[in-house]
């Protein structure tokens, strides 16, 4: 159906069309005009999402934007802030609610849930958009008892949302005060087995008396090392004293033995000269040999008590490499148990710093904790508070009928086209050949009575000396 055929029907139908938009129109302006008027009270809260904690440091914006606020709406819908606001109001004693809730459940269920529900289906938690905020409305008949609830809302979800965060603290609170001192008397006997570990062994200062020791044990070996070598000279003059004595540097050098040395060798000459000028059996020559023989005898005397010198020596020098290695054997080990105590001392001393560490940790952290307990502040406050409603929000009067016109016009379109469909009229030149299939060849105009009258008048007119 064309534009123009729906026109040429409404024209033709007007009447049912406009009875049809009154129905529709009045039917809707009426329901609005009695049904019971709704007041809204809206309460704005702030979420600070990117506040930084000035306790721990932490960011609340670790959760994305969005999931934030809708954990946040789901709070404000718990039961653990409805009830909450149901205490703040003093629901629990009111008479005519527990008497609705006798009627409607016949006292089925518990009082409390069937008003957690009931003030859960006129609550409205909306986020804005791009921002942090959420409007808590509530709806009633009632506006002071909307603003009431909007605002108990907003104050509950407040002190909710400080306690979600400050109850977890209480919690650990003693969890890290038992920890801290449990470590604190790990950290004490740890510090009394060092105490107890230096006192038995005598270290103080570690480091230093083992720098001591250690430099006196190089001492001492460089001692050893220096009486080896002297050890070995001596042997070897010694070896040398047994099989050739006389070539030994103490008896070239010894002034005694060359005086008699050259004594003998004076002797000598003179017996050489004497036994060519005297016999064997001379007396001078028997006097000369035997002074020889004394001689040789006090040179041999000399020689022997030379060379034992250097036996004697060997034997201090020996003497001293046995002390001076007993010293350094006996230094090592001392040396070896020292290490080995400052190594048991290192290891206590780790064992000590590690529990001050673990110590100070958990007191650091219980300190913490226990400020985060005792705060009383949160990233949600209160923007701004629920006022009166001064107009009711439902039902809008201006846009039910806005609503009702445009519904009425459907109605009155609805009808006209139905009542024209159950009895089908000639309206235009198309609807002759759509619905009877034949050719239309002329087009009587509609006479009208303004039509006669021009027709009437046109002869008059025409005549001579006629005048308009």
């Amino acid at each position: 159906m064309t534009l123009a055929q729906i026109i040429a029907v409404m024209r033709a139908r007007w009447l049912a069309a406009l009875v049809a938009f009154a129905v529709v129109f009045g039917g809707i302006v009426g329901v609005t005009l009695v049904l019971p008027r709704q007041y809204t009270a809206t309460a704005t809260v702030l979420v600070d999402i990117k506040n930084v904690d000035p306790l721990n440091g932490q960011n609340f914006g670790g959760v994305a934007p969005i999931s934030y606020m809708v954990t946040q709406v789901d709070v404000i819908r718990s039961a653990r802030v409805v009830l909450r606001v149901i205490d703040k109001l003093g629901l629990r004693g009111s008479e005519e609610l527990r008497a609705q809730w006798r009627d409607e459940t016949d006292g089925a269920g518990t009082f409390e849930s069937w008003l957690m529900e009931l003030l859960r289906k006129r609550l409205e938690v909306r986020p804005t958009k791009d921002s942090g905020a959420l409007n808590i409305a509530y709806s009633s008949p009632a506006p002071r008892f909307s603003a009431a609830l909007a605002n108990a809302f907003a104050e509950a979800y407040v002190e909710t949302a400080l306690q979600l965060r400050t109850e977890p603290a209480r919690q650990f609170s003693g969890f890290f005060e038992a920890q801290a001192k449990a470590a604190r008397e790990t950290y004490e006997a740890a510090q009394a087995r060092l105490s107890a570990f230096q006192q038995s062994s005598g270290l103080i200062t570690t480091d230093e008396r083992f720098d001591v020791e250690t430099a006196r044990l190089q001492e001492l070996s460089s001692q050893q090392v220096m009486l080896q070598a002297l050890a070995a000279e001596t042997r070897g003059r010694t070896a040398q004293a047994a099989t050739q004595g006389n070539q030994l540097q103490e008896v070239l050098t010894n002034p005694l033995l060359a005086q008699l040395t050259a004594e003998k060798s004076r002797l000598d000459v003179k017996i050489e000269e004497m036994s060519q000028r005297l016999g064997e059996s001379h007396p001078q020559m028997i006097e000369t040999r035997a002074s020889l023989a004394e001689l040789q005898r006090r040179i041999a005397a000399e020689t022997r008590r030379v060379t034992g010198s250097v036996g004697v020596n060997n034997d201090v020098v020996m003497g001293r490499l046995g002390a001076v290695s007993a010293s350094v054997a006996e230094q090592r080990a001392r040396v070896l148990r020292l290490k080995q105590q400052r190594d048991e001392a290192a290891v206590l001393e780790r064992d000590v710093e590690n529990a001050r560490l673990a110590y100070q940790n958990l007191l650091q952290r219980r300190n913490q904790v226990t400020l985060e307990s005792q705060s009383d502040r949160s990233n949600v406050s209160l923007l701004e508070a629920a006022s009166e409603p001064l107009k009711p929000s439902f039902p809008k009067v201006f846009l039910h009928a806005a609503i009702a016109l445009v519904l009425g016009a459907i109605a009155a379109l609805a009808v006209a086209l139905v009542r024209e469909w159950r009895d089908r009229r000639l309206r235009t030149l198309d609807d002759a050949h759509d619905v009877l299939h034949v050719r239309v060849l002329a087009v009587v105009p509609r006479v009208t009575p303004a039509m006669l009258a021009r027709e009437s008048l046109a002869p008059a007119l025409m005549r001579p000396g006629a005048s308009g």
